[in-house]
């Protein structure tokens, strides 16, 4: 998967979702929440490839990933999620990815300021997210691009 899929892929999802994937609980962001929504990592990663590294991190470390309700990972820990012994196959579905990269596509969907009125609110930090890394952005339907 390139840069631009990924970016393309995860700001798409997030625009369609319209809110962030958190532990209903304790408000924490998830990669993958219980009422099936994604982050815009965990949105990169197929199903598939996510229940394998679940079911790896319960054969590791004897318990479910971050928190009793299961298949999450907190998504402030994207690099442990791609770490040799948990997320071999995600690490291999992201390969090419630059991790500093899916940080700062995570820290799209994390903050809340990033989210109002059911729909992501964060475009202009998009758009300077694809300017930085030599992406292209493309505004929502209907929309101009920042600063225009």
């Amino acid at each position: 998967m390139t840069s631009q899929e990924a970016f393309d892929k995860a700001l798409a999802h997030m625009r369609a979702q319209g809110e962030r994937s958190v532990d209903t609980s304790t408000g924490d962001c998830l990669y993958r929440s219980d009422d099936g929504l994604a982050c815009a990592v965990g949105c990169l990663i197929p199903d598939g490839t996510w229940e394998v590294a679940v079911s790896e991190w319960e054969r590791i470390h004897g318990d479910r990933p971050c928190n009793a309700k299961g298949l999450h990972l907190n998504s402030y820990g994207i690099a442990e999620l791609v770490s040799d012994d948990v997320g071999v196959g995600i690490k291999r579905h992201l390969s090419g990815l630059e991790l500093p990269f899916l940080q700062r596509l995570q820290m799209l969907h994390d903050p809340r300021a990033n989210w109002r009125d059911g729909r992501f609110a964060a475009e202009g930090l998009a758009q300077r997210l694809a300017r930085e890394y030599g992406l292209d952005y493309t505004p929502p339907a209907g929309a101009t691009k920042v600063g225009e």
